[in-house]
């Protein structure tokens, strides 16, 4: 018994128990051969048998039912998700919540708000969600329950994580720091109180509002009664603003399309740029500043999946867009300038549901995008392969995007050119379909995909440096999928 941790687990105890019994049978052929008594250490064998014997089949059980109860699980998400995909996932949208913002809020990370149909109803990042890079798209996920249910999106964004300055703040803010009595070490009130600085100001007061301007009243602190103090930071480095009201203008700040600006609120409550001063002391002038928020991340394509669940019903589609400031779709890339191939390499996700007894499978899923155009004849193809599922394990699937057509303005759409360059039209035997693979045995062609060309200089010299799409595959009867691809080219 004292060979055996009790308070274990019952792998741990059957370790134990195995060794004891294996002790006690060395033990009594030992005794036996010495012609000794083996009573005493054949009653210990026998004891541990017993609880490995009985160890083991309450293993066997608890894996039996953990089996079970992950099949039940399995089969539930299964038609959760067959369901949800449905015949015509790419019909399915998110309406308003389609589009997408940028805001910056790390040193490091940039972050993509799903705009709702007003601003107050956002898919907000959940940043308590990792989601990895997919081949150099950044991975975020993004939620928002509503009365239809819960709305879950993954987006994935060609855009790069914002640079980290390489300076200090004294390096940074030199001249605007003061040398001598209390300005010692304070940066002054010109630069907080710049407007457009405001994305660098970051304090616990401020962030309490989301929109609005707000008085702020002076509380208990060492430098004088009627002063403000707030921590907070200043172009990512941590420290306190100090303000110092005048006259009738109070210490006051303006929530900002990104950060805050600080001002004054007159005696008719409104808000003004000048009127009291406004300083910040960082906790140290050797910290590094971080990347200004206010740095517009750059022009962006995204794609990705989003579900509705309600109660284990579910929708599910997927979506791709842009956030550009200027046009980037061609607008003559038919031009007979442009000839040769390029070919795109990046990234899928999406859902899936395979339907197949004890062997269904449903989840989401990454996977790699290859695609390939010709623009001698304005055709292009590719492939979807090296998936992962949903149990982040590797899956022997490819999903084939069969030759499409490329319109004038960049949209892929039907082979046989059934419909105008502005609409996406049903796919036929020999265009803009899919077909699905698995361990190397194709499905029939089926389903469909359709994609646009983004980021032409519109000479007609220039070919399009990426690719979204959208894809719907079946294999048979039994499998279900829809995703979402971004791909570049170098070319």
């Amino acid at each position: 018994q004292d060979a055996v941790d009790m308070d274990g687990t019952d792998a741990e105890m059957l370790e134990d128990y195995q060794a004891v019994l294996k002790a006690a049978d060395a033990l009594v052929a030992a005794l036996k051969d010495a012609g000794e008594d083996t009573t005493a250490a054949a009653r210990i064998s026998g004891n541990a048998k017993a609880k490995v014997d009985n160890l083991t089949m309450k293993i066997a059980a608890a894996d039996k039912k953990a089996a079970d109860d992950a099949a039940k699980a399995m089969a539930a998400l299964t038609a959760k998700l067959w369901n949800g995909i449905g015949e015509a996932p790419l019909a399915n949208t998110i309406s308003a919540n389609r589009q997408t913002d940028t805001r910056v809020t790390d040193a490091d990370v940039v972050h993509i708000k799903m705009k709702g149909a007003t601003d107050s109803t956002p898919l907000e990042e959940n940043e308590d969600v990792t989601v990895a890079a997919l081949n150099g798209w950044t991975g975020s996920e993004h939620t928002k329950k509503t009365d239809a249910g819960t709305y879950t999106a993954r987006l994935y964004a060609n855009i790069d994580a914002p640079k980290v300055e390489d300076k200090t703040f004294q390096e940074q803010y030199s001249a605007n720091i003061g040398t001598t009595g209390d300005a010692k070490g304070v940066l002054d009130t010109a630069t907080t109180s710049l407007p457009a600085n405001a994305p660098k100001v970051a304090g616990s007061e401020f962030s309490k509002f989301t929109a609005g301007t707000h008085s702020l009243k002076a509380k208990d602190n060492p430098y004088n009664s009627d002063w403000v103090l707030v921590d907070g930071s200043f172009h990512g480095v941590a420290g306190q603003y100090i303000c110092k009201p005048s006259g009738t203008n109070n210490c006051g700040f303006k929530v900002a399309a990104k950060g805050f600006r600080l001002g004054a609120i007159d005696s008719n409550d409104e808000f003004q740029t000048t009127g009291v001063e406004w300083t910040f002391k960082p906790n140290s002038l050797d910290d590094k500043i971080a990347a200004t928020p206010s740095t517009d991340p750059g022009d962006y394509e995204y794609f990705g999946w989003w579900i509705l669940d309600n109660n284990g019903d579910a929708t599910v589609g997927v979506l791709v867009g842009e956030n550009r400031s200027a046009q980037s779709t061609p607008n003559s890339l038919t031009s007979a300038l442009l000839g040769g191939t390029a070919t795109y390499k990046g990234g899928a996700a999406g859902k899936y549901a395979v339907s197949a007894g004890k062997d269904s499978d449903a989840g989401h899923f990454t996977a790699d995008a290859e695609l390939t155009a010709d623009f001698s004849d304005f055709t292009i193809a590719g492939t979807i392969d090296n998936f992962t599922g949903g149990d982040g394990k590797a899956r022997d699937w490819s999903v084939s995007l069969k030759k499409a057509d490329i319109a004038d303005n960049g949209l892929i759409r039907n082979k046989d050119g059934g419909g105008s360059d502005a609409t996406l039209v049903e796919p036929t035997d020999s265009g803009s379909m899919t077909a699905w693979s698995m361990g190397g045995t194709a499905s029939d062609a089926g389903g469909e995909w359709r994609a646009q060309m983004y980021d032409h200089d519109n000479t007609g010299t220039q070919v399009p440096k990426v690719v979204l799409g959208e894809f719907h595959a079946l294999y048979g009867i039994t499998g279900r999928m829809v995703g979402a691809f971004g791909a570049t080219t170098d070319q």
